[in-house]
């Protein structure tokens, strides 16, 4: 837990010096300690996020003898090595999945292996590695033939394959024929991982149209499941105490189960500018999970460039804040919220932490340079704005919709 609180506020170092600690003092303890594994994959990962890959190569082997026959060690070891030797990043996987000894069974580890490997190759085609690129999707073709076989609702599985090969209109094909195959709430992973890829803006992603279709699908599928919960409830009311106890539970889970969807239907309202019935699904999802914080910031940030009802866009990043600790978006999302509220000052410093914590970040700087120049500070001001713009490449463009006229006007005012 501590280490993630580091991690969460952007300290690095402090993250990866309590992780060693807790491996090694793992390693050299109790040898059933189940706890070592999950250890050392979060290591290796913040040592990947730290472009640390040669360290992480060290750690795998720690992994290894932990976990000699765990199928996600090798998941681990290969983007180890992805970029910097894929064909051999792509054999580990493959001999993993043909593995017998590897747990769990053949298919599920190539529907796992499937999904990761589509993640490699979206950081290969990035990379510019397409030979590699050719090298996965072969990969990836078989195993998608194999998984697939008859069953209508596997058809999904390739719909991302198919959009990353800028084949978007025959994917939204395959996956509107065979939508209404899928349970509303046991293929909830199948439609998230299809719709993301759907929604896809840019070159791949599919036409205004298309869009419109998969957000009518996803609309159905959100029907459909406040049509089993208001059947459970009528159940639940004629049932015994102790069945009600058991409906009870199972009542909250397939709520919970809706938020993935309604939180892809609020990013995608948000995207095509209609704010409106974002917030309200974020509202909904908050009604069912009052603690998502995902759900907590974007509606705040939606209230807060609205300038509508302030002083509760600023509780409830506050309580994200609360919940999970100085992330950098929520600390970015206070500092908008400060200075929208006309309290320059403190959006100073929340947006200085910000881009202290993480100055890769375009639109931080931008939201610096905001607060900078309502508390006065011109020149800083200036040296912010270009820094988001000439460094790191912000355009108005790239800036949530409801963030453009403050561009303007501070471009104006900049004289820039």
């Amino acid at each position: 837990l501590l280490a993630r609180l580091y991690q969460a506020a952007g300290d690095q170092r402090k993250c990866d010096d309590v992780m060693m600690n807790l491996v090694t003092e793992s390693l050299t303890g109790d040898a059933g300690d189940s706890n070592v594994a999950a250890y050392v994959e979060f290591h290796i990962n913040n040592l990947l996020n730290a472009q640390l890959a040669p360290i992480a190569e060290n750690w795998v082997e720690v992994l290894k003898k932990r976990e000699p026959n765990t199928f996600n060690t090798y998941l681990i070891e290969a983007r180890v090595l992805l970029t910097r030797r894929p064909s051999e990043a792509l054999a580990i996987v493959k001999a993993a999945v043909d593995n017998e000894e590897f747990q769990p069974d053949r298919t599920t580890k190539m529907a796992n292996a499937a999904a990761r490997l589509e993640e490699f190759a979206n950081t290969l085609r990035d990379k510019k590695q397409d030979a590699a690129v050719r090298e996965f999707d072969d990969t990836l073709s078989l195993y998608y033939d194999q998984l697939i076989g008859t069953d209508p609702a596997r058809q999904l599985l390739r719909v991302p394959f198919l959009v990353r090969q800028n084949r978007a209109q025959e994917a939204l094909e395959i996956a509107m024929k065979n939508w209404a195959s899928l349970h509303p709430f046991n293929d909830i992973p199948l439609i998230i991982t299809a719709s993301s890829a759907l929604l896809t803006r840019g070159k791949t992603g599919l036409d205004t149209a298309g869009q419109t279709e998969v957000e009518r699908a996803i609309v159905r599928t959100l029907q459909q499941q406040k049509e089993e919960e208001a059947r459970l409830d009528k159940q639940l009311a004629a049932a015994s105490p102790d069945e009600q106890q058991e409906m009870a539970a199972q009542k909250e889970v397939l709520r919970r189960s809706q938020i993935p969807l309604m939180s892809t239907l609020a990013n995608q309202y948000v995207l095509t500018e209609r704010h409106g019935q974002a917030l309200d699904m974020y509202k909904e999802v908050l009604r069912i999970q009052p603690t998502e914080v995902l759900a907590l910031n974007n509606l705040a940030m939606i209230m807060a460039w609205q300038k509508t009802d302030l002083p509760a866009a600023l509780q409830m990043v506050d309580q994200a804040l609360a919940l999970v600790g100085p992330v950098p978006t929520l600390v970015d999302s206070r500092a908008v919220i400060l200075l929208n509220l006309g309290r320059p000052k403190d959006a100073l410093a929340a947006a200085k932490q910000a881009v202290a914590e993480a100055p890769e970040k375009p639109d931080y700087w931008f939201h610096l340079a905001l607060a900078q120049h309502a508390a006065g500070d011109v020149e800083g001001a200036r040296k912010s704005f270009r820094r988001a713009k000439e460094e790191l490449g912000l355009t108005e463009a790239n800036l949530f919709s409801l963030e453009r006229p403050a561009w303007r006007d501070l471009v104006g005012k900049l004289k820039l």
